[in-house]
């Protein structure tokens, strides 16, 4: 029920303690949102940030925390964490009736976003007094397994819910845009195993998917339309390889996958 901050080594990391009475189960932190929890209107510096940390628990809570102090940005500079560091609660929410599944920052909208196996995504907003600007519930009530927030105009909230094996869109004013079912993609459907919202070289705002069944999907936000796919295979035996994790540089020019043997792979989008 603890978390950790830093280094491994005790010299180098602030521990937090029993932050949680069950086991956290996601976690998420921001320097750009801390200033306006820490009430800190002052030149940020460039060098020096606050930390806010948000915590959730199978026990449907999420809790933020903020750094007691301003730790060091640089991890070239010696002596990142401060040795008398640690880490306030400020609030806590009882966000989900179920475990939290999901918690993210969006630094664009100054919210936090929680999702839970309840089939509810929450969006709060950060600036005090913390209140919950939106509550979406995901079709039939299913688990929801990730949410990705796509801040350019219409900006929206995409969720996945392995369970129901569904991808939905919303606007984050509320209405639902778009939905996917995978029973449309392939047979077995296939789960996504991972989501990740993206600018493609600037044009427009896409979701990199990555599914089960080794195939890779760029879509355009918020309707979901293919804009390329293509299906990784081992080149030894053309077999379909399962990607589980994936990134992509802020330019959205080069994405790394990552694979269930444990190798990994890079693309580099061509520029036509």
């Amino acid at each position: 029920g603890g978390f950790t901050f830093g280094y491994t080594d005790a010299e180098g990391a602030a521990v937090t303690e029993r932050a949680h009475e069950s086991t956290i189960v996601a976690i998420a932190l921001s320097t750009a949102l801390a200033p306006i929890v820490a009430g800190d209107s002052s030149t940020q510096s460039t060098t020096t940030s606050f930390v806010l940390v948000a915590t959730a628990g199978r026990d449907g809570l999420v809790k933020l925390w903020l750094s007691s102090t301003r730790v060091k940005s640089s991890a070239n500079v010696d002596g990142l964490v401060p040795p008398d560091l640690t880490f306030a609660l400020v609030l806590q929410l009882a966000a989900h009736v179920a475990p939290v599944t999901t918690v993210l920052f969006d630094d664009s909208f100054q919210v936090l976003v929680t999702a839970g196996e309840d089939g509810l995504v929450n969006m709060f907003r950060v600036r005090p007094p913390v209140k919950a600007v939106r509550t979406f519930l995901f079709p039939g009530q299913a688990a929801v397994t990730d949410v990705q927030v796509a801040s350019r105009a219409p900006a929206s909230l995409v969720a996945y819910s392995d369970d129901a094996r569904l991808l939905c869109v919303w606007s984050v004013n509320g209405p639902m845009l778009a939905s996917l079912s995978t029973a449309s993609l392939a047979t077995p459907a296939p789960s996504l195993t991972a989501l990740l919202s993206v600018t493609e070289l600037d044009a427009f705002e896409g979701l990199l998917v990555a599914r089960s069944d080794g195939w890779i999907e760029l879509r355009m936000l918020p309707y979901l339309q293919v804009v390329w796919s293509q299906r990784y295979e081992d080149p030894d035996t053309t077999a379909a390889q399962r990607v589980t994790a994936l990134a992509v540089e802020p330019g959205g020019r080069v994405g790394v996958f990552g694979l269930e043997d444990g190798s990994f792979f890079c693309l580099v989008a061509r520029q036509s």
